[in-house]
């Protein structure tokens, strides 16, 4: 699956986090969000093999990047 659930682009861990300018992703993956995650329904907690405690919390507009701004 190659494309994200709008839920991940309103979520506040979703962030320009490559470092290298290569693109978005979620701090609790950082080499790829896997499809049960990027589904959005199954993030509410941790899921194995993810980094750190983050799970999934709605952004407040400002911390939303671009795109997600525009599906609002």
């Amino acid at each position: 699956m190659t494309i994200k659930d709008p839920l991940c682009f309103k979520c506040k861990h979703y962030c320009h986090n490559h470092g290298d300018g290569s693109g978005y992703g979620c701090r609790a993956f950082p080499t790829g969000i896997p499809d049960e995650a990027k589904l959005g329904y199954n993030h509410h907690s941790i899921i194995k093999g993810q980094v750190g405690n983050f799970v999934y919390e709605e952004a407040k507009y400002e911390e939303l990047p671009p795109f997600g701004k525009y599906l609002l």
